[in-house]
C-alpha cells in the first residue's frame, strides 16, 4: 500500500518595501491528506537581493532555506517564518518546494514564489517660490530650522504687547 500526502505550499511577503529594511517571509505547509506526512522538507532559493536575518525553524546557507517537520498530521498544516532584510532597490522572488516521504498526488501545488520589489528611500523635495498653489509651507527633516514662523511669532506679540499698552 502506497501512502498518500497531497502538501501544498503557500507564501507571502510584504509586496514592497524600502531598501534598508526587514521583513517576515512566511511559508505554510498544509497537509490535505489523506495521510500523515513524514519527513516533510521544504527548500526555499533566497535570491542576492535579500540576506538571511534569522528563523527560529529553519537554516540558510549559501541563499537556501531548508525548513523540517518531522511529521505533519493530515489535515493540518505548518507556517515557517523567516527574517530577511534589504540592501539594494531591485525585484526578485523567493522561490520554494516541499516534499515529504509519502506520494503526493498533486505536486502542482508543491511549490510557491513570493515577490517582493525593494523600493528607494523617497526624497522629500521643498516647495519652491510662493503664489504657484503650493501652499507654501513643506516639512523637510533634512534641511535646516527655517527661522520665519519664530519670527513672525514674535513680531505678533511685540503687536500685541503695544497693543495691549495703548489700551490701558
Amino acid at each position: 500500500v502506497i501512502s498518500n500526502a497531497d502538501l501544498a505550499l503557500t507564501g507571502s511577503g510584504p509586496g514592497s518595501l524600502t531598501v534598508g529594511g526587514e521583513f517576515n517571509l512566511s511559508l505554510t505547509v498544509t497537509n490535505n491528506g489523506p495521510q500523515d506526512a513524514t519527513n516533510v522538507l521544504f527548500t526555499g532559493q533566497v535570491p542576492d537581493l535579500f540576506g538571511f536575518v534569522s528563523s527560529a525553524d529553519c537554516t540558510f546557507d549559501t541563499g537556501t532555506l531548508e525548513c523540517t517537520s518531522a511529521m505533519l498530521a493530515a489535515n493540518d498544516e505548518v507556517t515557517f517564518t523567516v527574517r530577511l532584510s534589504t540592501s539594494t532597490v531591485g525585484t526578485a522572488a523567493v522561490t520554494a518546494e516541499v516534499v515529504a516521504d509519502e506520494n503526493d498526488p498533486d505536486a502542482a501545488n508543491n511549490t510557491v514564489t513570493v515577490n517582493v520589489a525593494v523600493n528607494a528611500v523617497p526624497v522629500v523635495t521643498p516647495a519652491v517660490g510662493g503664489g504657484g498653489g503650493g501652499g507654501g509651507c513643506t516639512y523637510n527633516p533634512n534641511s535646516p530650522a527655517d527661522p520665519t514662523l519664530p519670527l513672525l511669532l514674535l513680531v505678533a506679540l511685540l503687536a500685541l504687547g503695544r497693543r495691549q499698552k495703548t489700551h490701558a
